[in-house]
């Protein structure tokens, strides 16, 4: 073979490889475009949600802060729907259950004071559940 029968082929396979470049140029472009509007789709979802959580946590500690415990406690489980590892929300809402269980506690000792017919010990006992939450109807009734 001569090398002019060589020339052609180096010349296709050149233009091949050009173009096979060409190619995947496109290809990094277009991918980088579309990742990169995902990530930013991405991006923009995750700081709503953090602006949410925070807003959240916000209302349950006014609830709390009221001693609207049980309300407080829906909002931060609302957190947590949101972003299920968020410890705040794990926290305030072990708070505000051992809260809730305190004031389950001082109704119970109040009926057994009512019982007794110690109204005065009752009435005191149903007031602090009042302190914890004040929209208690169970405190509130009795």
């Amino acid at each position: 073979m001569t090398n002019q029968d060589k020339s052609p082929r180096c010349s296709n396979s050149s233009s091949l490889k050009r173009f096979f470049v060409f190619i995947c140029i496109i290809g990094a472009i277009i991918g980088i475009t579309i990742g990169g509007s995902h990530i930013i789709i991405l991006f923009q979802q995750s700081k709503r949600i953090k602006e949410e959580v925070k807003r959240t946590l916000e209302v349950g500690d006014r609830f709390a802060a009221e001693s609207k415990i049980n309300k407080a406690i829906i909002e931060y489980r609302k957190v947590l729907e949101l972003d299920k590892g968020n410890i705040d929300a794990q926290q305030r809402i072990i708070n505000a259950e051992q809260l809730y269980n305190r004031l389950k506690m001082f109704l119970e000792v109040g009926d057994r004071f009512a019982g007794q017919f110690r109204l005065n010990k009752a009435i005191e006992e149903y007031q602090k559940a009042l302190e914890i939450d004040e929209e208690n109807i169970d405190a509130q009734l009795k």
